[in-house]
């Protein structure tokens, strides 16, 4: 997903079928930048509170990416508890 700070609002009118999903890969905002936009770590609380975890970053393989001076998005690869 990369749909300009709305993935919080995409995953949440998923409803119950958020746990037919396997992975979730997104470009999210370090700090939100539009209004009523989210950032990286909103949609990260909603993903792993629906049992997915957090795989990887392409800023940061392993760890939870973090704002720096080079990085003010990013992406993440989640996968589904459920799945593997």
């Amino acid at each position: 997903m990369d749909i300009q700070e709305a993935e919080l609002l995409a995953l949440q009118g998923l409803g119950e079928w958020i746990k037919r999903v396997k992975f979730i890969i997104f470009e999210g905002s370090m700090k939100n930048t539009y209004k009523g936009g989210c950032a990286f770590s909103d949609v990260h609380q909603y993903l792993v509170a629906h049992n997915f975890r957090f795989v990887t970053s392409n800023t940061a393989s392993g760890s939870l990416p973090e704002q720096t001076q080079y990085f003010s998005f990013c992406d993440g690869l989640y996968v589904n508890n459920l799945y593997g």
